[in-house]
Order: structure tokens, then sequence, then C-alpha cells
């Protein structure tokens, strides 16, 4: 298993690392230490062809990923994700509203919310679309000019935004 690490976060990792035993690879997004390998090298190597959707059928079961939610209790408890259930989600959110490579979606939700990863990121990857996270905003103004700037063409956010 991989972790992706920004920069404001390498330090909690690096205190944390010893007890992250099923982890064998760190990602780190901008300048990395020497024990993780760095996000942009990585991608330097990938080719401009299509990416290979092989999935052999005998670990669609497996999990894909683990989410958290306090479901009716508060207290937290990890949702196994399937690989197939993630590949059938994101099928069905790019036939229904019609997600094309050419989309530019802006993620402002935490990732950790299922709604928001399953549903919208991961389906806009699934095409090879553009996905731009916001780290942070102080106004629906900044929204506004980051949209523009962009060039989004599909946003969802909470009420309160």
């Amino acid at each position: 298993m991989g972790s992706f690490v920004g920069k404001d976060f390498i330090k909690i990792v690096k205190d944390i690392r010893p007890e992250l035993k099923t982890v064998s690879h760190y990602i780190c997004i901008g300048d990395s230490p020497a024990n993780m390998k760095n996000y942009k090298e990585i991608i330097s190597f990938s080719s401009e062809g299509k990416p290979v959707n092989e999935v052999d059928e005998d670990e669609d079961e497996d999990a894909a990923l683990i989410l958290y939610t306090g479901g009716t209790t508060g207290g937290p408890k990890g949702v196994m994700i399937t690989r197939r259930g993630l590949y059938e989600g994101c099928v069905v959110m790019c036939l229904g509203p019609r997600v094309t490579p050419k989309d530019v979606y802006l993620c402002i939700a935490p990732l950790f919310h299922m709604a928001m990863a399953c549903t919208f990121v991961f389906s806009h990857h699934f095409l090879g679309a553009t996905v731009v996270i916001a780290r942070t905003f102080t106004s629906a103004e900044d929204i506004l000019r980051l949209m523009q700037h962009e060039g989004v063409t599909w946003s969802s956010e909470s009420c309160e935004v």
C-alpha cells in the first residue's frame, strides 16, 4: 500500500510512520525527504499512451480504499470500498451526468468525504479529466476566481460554501 503525503504533513507522517505497518511506499507531493518518493519524478516516467485498465477478476472484491464515517453512533468506522464498487461507481457517474475527458472538476470539500472522493473526484480521474483541488479559500470570490482561472466545468460544494 502507498500513501501520498503533502508537505504540511511530512512531520506528522514521520512521527507515526513506525505504526503504519502496511504502508510500504510514501509519495511526497512537493520537495520530498530522502525516505519518500517524489510525485513529479514518478509521473515523469509515465507514457503518453492510454492507461491500462486491466483488473484481474479475482481482485474485484479486494479493498481499494477505506473511508471512515461516524455513522449513526458517532464512533469512527472504516468502510471498505472494493475495487469493483469503486469502478462501477465511476462508470455510473460518468454515464449519468455525461462527464468527459475535457471536463475540469473543482474539489472543495474534504477528500475523506465519501461523495466527494468516490462520486466526483475518482469518476473524473477515471475518464482522464482534470481535477483541481482547492487547498483553502477565504471567500466565495476566491472560489469564483479559481473556477475562472482553471476553466472549471464541474463542481459540488456544501450549502455553507
